[in-house]
């Protein structure tokens, strides 16, 4: 048995990570260094995202999400949340409003 946070973690998260990294990096023009900062994850791991070579299933990309993100992303660049209280904050989007995918890992 796992717990439903585990399960965000492992399965969807590096999808939220991916398209969080090219908010960050399209519409901020942060560069990857300055990403892997502000994330606290190396900069091979930004190009790896932004290469889609990381994070790539594509299940959770819907409008909801990417607009949490925006505004996740502003946040983030304003200090007005730290990395870690966002990935709470993203397992509890996730497991709010798409709970059929916790259900399908089951």
């Amino acid at each position: 048995m796992r717990a439903p946070c585990e399960v965000v973690s492992r399965r969807f998260l590096p999808r939220v990570k991916s398209l969080l990294v090219g908010i960050l990096y399209r519409e901020y023009r942060l560069t990857q260094l300055q990403i892997s900062s502000l994330l606290g994850i190396s900069q091979s791991s930004v190009s790896r995202y932004l290469n889609e070579q990381r994070g790539v299933w594509s299940s959770l990309d819907d409008p909801k999400l990417i607009a949490w993100l925006r505004d996740a992303a502003r946040r983030l660049i304003n200090g007005e949340v730290d990395r870690n209280e966002l990935l709470c904050e993203a397992c509890r989007f996730i497991r709010l409003s798409r709970p059929e995918l916790l259900k399908a890992v089951a």
